[in-house]
């Protein structure tokens, strides 16, 4: 017995070492992508997006302003680029012809253009960072209690190119600083993310790559800084082709608090963004 183990080990090494290698092998042909962002001038896009935000404004832990509303915010928008310099900035303009936020709270729906309506938004965009100035107004700053789930998936974009099934955990100290700035450090912020690549689809006539995103932040509330949290999953579709990101569908728990009224808005929220490639 011993004898005939003796000479079936090596044709069953054999066998293992053929198995491993098919699979190596298999692993070497499969499609590969590169997630890069490109930017190109005069290149220009329709644009929409949608923030859903359904939650209870507290105070003290007690329920406060009358229960729960729905606010819903909608924009659509003609964006362009504008110029691309060699260090890597961008600059490019957005034509809002819609910008309208929706209060649904008890009987009938109130609704209001914001100040981005019928507005041209510059933007200059740099390692992550960005700054936008409104025509006619001048410098804007981001909401710090928005979620930018774009400049999240673009800065956690991998060097290499991926497969299918490939995953990847995100740089949150590089997001991080990239959109919260200097602040951003572990005294203040917990945050954990990651990506993994799904599939294809065809969107807008474009072979996109299928991502999905999970993504989680909290900041500590202190005297000068509001407290943050929120959760985010979904799916991101990424053209190759034209390195842009041309949709995503994303939700999850959120609450960030108020500091001039000493109240935290918990609930959960719903962000869809679309952008079709214009000739």
């Amino acid at each position: 017995m011993i004898d005939r183990l003796r000479t079936l080990l090596p044709a069953l090494l054999l066998g293992v070492a053929g198995i491993v290698g098919v699979a190596a092998a298999d692993d070497d042909k499969k499609e590969r992508f590169l997630l890069k962002r490109t930017d190109s001038v005069g290149e220009r896009y329709r644009g929409q997006s949608v923030r859903v935000l359904d939650a209870q404004l507290t105070q003290g832990g007690k329920r406060v302003g009358g229960g729960k509303q729905v606010v819903e915010e909608r924009s659509k928008f003609v964006e362009e680029t504008l110029e691309v310099r060699e260090d890597g900035t961008v600059v490019s303009k957005r034509m809002y012809e819609q910008a309208v936020r929706t209060v649904h709270k008890g009987g009938k729906p109130e609704t209001t253009n914001t100040a981005l309506h019928g507005q041209t938004l510059s933007i200059v965009e740099r390692d992550g960072a960005i700054a936008y100035e409104l025509a006619g107004v001048g410098k804007m700053q981001a909401d710090p209690s928005k979620i930018p789930v774009a400049r999240i998936v673009y800065l956690a974009l991998p060097a290499d190119p991926v497969a299918v099934r490939d995953s990847w955990e995100i740089d949150v100290e590089k997001v991080g600083k990239a959109i919260y700035g200097p602040t951003f450090n572990d005294t203040l912020y917990d945050a954990k993310g990651e990506i993994t690549v799904k599939g294809l689809k065809r969107h807008h006539g474009e072979e996109c790559v299928r991502l999905k995103l999970a993504f989680g932040l909290e900041r500590a509330k202190t005297q000068v800084v509001a407290g943050l949290a929120y959760k985010i999953e979904g799916e991101v579709l990424f053209s190759p082709a034209l390195g842009r990101i041309l949709a995503f569908d994303v939700k999850g728990p959120r609450s960030a608090d108020d500091l001039k009224t000493n109240t935290t808005t918990i609930g959960t929220v719903r962000i869809t963004f679309d952008a079709e490639p214009l000739d």
